[in-house]
């Protein structure tokens, strides 16, 4: 696992549940007119279920909203990874990741609003990063 990485796509996961559950309402609306066309309040005999009843069914296996599903699901994923991650660090470690990583504010403003010089923005974000990935990569290997 790339820890790095799973920080700065932060955002991007993000913004990606909200344009995939956008994705998941539109295909909804697409399937909804068959369902509008064929409610009706009496069931119509097919193999026991309605017409209604089958339109309903379709959208737990309409594939393209089950992987936008998925892809919220494991945005979700990564954005709790980064949360729980976050809650190690002590509160400069975390504004600095926070900062650099998830926000993208350049490093010579990270120093000064943190009142560090850049090296130190630099050494304490990798040192950071390292241990996380020490951490993850030891659990893996259990």
């Amino acid at each position: 696992m790339n820890i790095k990485k799973l920080f700065s796509k932060y955002k991007e996961n993000q913004a990606a549940i909200i344009l995939y559950q956008r994705e998941i309402e539109i295909r909804k609306r697409d399937l909804l007119p068959n369902m509008i066309n064929t409610l009706s309040l009496v069931p119509v005999a097919h193999e026991n279920t309605s017409t209604v009843e089958s339109t309903v069914e379709k959208y737990g296996k309409d594939l393209d909203i089950r992987y936008f599903e998925e892809q919220i699901a494991r945005a979700r994923y990564d954005i709790q990874t980064v949360d729980a991650l976050m809650a190690l660090l002590n509160e400069e470690t975390r504004n600095l990741i926070r900062m650099r990583l998830i926000e993208g504010i350049k490093t010579p403003e990270i120093a000064e609003t943190l009142g560090i010089c850049e090296r130190d923005v630099y050494r304490k974000t990798n040192d950071a990063l390292d241990k996380m990935d020490m951490l993850v990569g030891a659990i893996q290997r259990h």
